[in-house]
């Protein structure tokens, strides 16, 4: 009786995670000048892109931020500039914080200023970045395998010489842990005693790292797969690689079941509903 039951509840949770499919919503025109992240603030009811302009290693000032509305209208396409290759992006009390290259830029979102800057010892390709509930900042250096802890404007090694710390790339924090994505799978780390493991296998570039509510994620390999994983199944929800279209740092809107693409050198932002 209790194989029966336990089988019954394993093909009911595999059934539904098969279930879900990603229908488009909207896109926006080719603006964007290679955007990488789309971060969706609730308070500011703002979308941030990260436009990397030139290289995403040079240090050429081509980098911009520009802002959407949930429903894809430009409120502003270059509402910061000056940035070098700006990538991933997070938010905490009215500031948002970019990764650039070797350093993590703070800017008022209120003023639309920078007020700060962060460099991270011996950085060379900051990419993703999330905070935890205190506001300490979590960033990984997808070359270097590293990923720092920036707490009170101070920026230090916190993960590295780890054998499963492979490429660190997609970041995101749920339930008191820091997610990264690695070419290992999806890892948790512990803020309190450092414990790092691998949760959730998966071969292949984590870009984008969203985390459901059900346990499972939303991962994207920037060349254009985005999947739908979980600790025994993994759902394959949209591959535009053979058309050239990438999808790098993901975003997401909890409440509308929003996906946030953008689309790398395709110059666009695309959302698709998650529908079960």
């Amino acid at each position: 009786m209790k194989r029966i039951l336990f089988v019954s509840i394993l093909f009911f949770w595999t059934s539904f995670l098969y279930s879900q499919t990603l229908k488009k919503v909207w896109a926006t025109q080719k603006i964007f000048d290679t955007p990488e992240s789309v971060y969706y603030d609730k308070p500011s009811s703002n979308l941030f892109i990260s436009n990397i302009g030139g290289s995403p290693v040079e240090k050429d000032g081509y980098g911009f931020i520009s802002i959407i509305s949930p429903d894809g209208k430009i409120k502003k396409l270059k509402w910061v500039t000056g940035l070098n290759a700006p990538k991933g992006i997070t938010v905490f009390k009215n500031k948002l914080y970019v990764t650039d290259i070797d350093r993590v830029v703070e800017i008022d979102i209120k003023s639309g200023k920078i007020t700060g800057e962060i460099y991270c010892p011996e950085a060379v390709f900051l990419n993703d970045i999330t905070n935890d509930d205190k506001g300490n900042l979590y960033v990984s250096d997808t070359r270097k395998n590293v990923v720092y802890k920036i707490s009170n404007s101070k920026a230090e090694k916190w993960l590295y010489n780890i054998n499963d710390l492979k490429s660190p790339n997609g970041m995101a924090f749920k339930n008191g842990k820091v997610l990264i994505g690695t070419t290992n799978g999806i890892a948790e780390a512990d803020p309190e005693n450092n414990n790092f493991k691998i949760t959730v296998g998966h071969k292949g570039l984590i870009d984008g790292l969203i985390p459901l509510s059900n346990g499972n994620y939303i991962i994207s390999d920037w060349k254009g797969k985005t999947e739908l994983i979980g600790k025994s199944n993994n759902k394959l929800l949209l591959n535009t690689s053979e058309s050239g279209i990438n999808a790098a740092d993901l975003g997401f809107i909890y409440e509308k079941n929003l996906l946030l693409i953008p689309t790398f050198s395709d110059n666009r932002v695309i959302a698709y509903k998650l529908t079960d």
